[in-house]
């Protein structure tokens, strides 16, 4: 009979031997599981990033209506001004868009309001490196900031 065909009767010793995983196998699925794990932050951290951006520009668009609800209403009790940190201030309808700006990662505030011409600008710069830029115009302006003649510009 040849060796392929005889029969193996494995020993306990044998058995015990062959159950489980080498050290070496381990540590090449661990390191597998690694590499991917930071494939997938990676990738993902682009999405997070831009999807906060657009919240931003989301809570930017909010602003714009308050502010134009604001300058409307000649009678408003409401002193729309800008904060030391170049936030607006003063629009009790726009702080949780202003305060949600701030926890979604947006930086550099540009802030400028006038009443008496019923003027205003303001930008942020986004999580991405650009500026965002709203004033009394229609729109939300990319890469342009506020300026002291209350309209966004580059």
């Amino acid at each position: 009979m040849s060796k392929f065909f005889k029969k193996i009767n494995p020993s306990k010793e044998n058995v015990f031997k062959s159950l489980g995983f080498t050290l070496t196998e381990i540590i090449v699925v661990v390191a597998i599981i690694g590499i991917l794990a930071g494939a997938i932050l990676t990738a993902t951290n682009a999405v997070r990033r831009n999807s906060k951006d657009a919240r931003i520009k989301a809570d930017f668009s909010l602003l714009k209506i308050q502010t134009d609800k604001y300058f409307a209403n000649p009678y408003s009790t409401e002193i729309l001004t800008c904060s030391a940190s170049k936030q607006p201030s003063g629009l009790s309808g726009a702080q949780s868009s202003i305060d949600d700006v701030g926890i979604q990662g947006g930086k550099t505030w540009g802030c400028f309001v006038n009443r008496p011409t019923l003027s205003y600008a303001y930008s942020i710069k986004l999580n991405s490196g650009k500026n965002i830029c709203i004033d009394k115009t229609d729109g939300i302006k990319e890469n342009q900031v506020a300026k002291a003649t209350f309209l966004c510009g580059t």
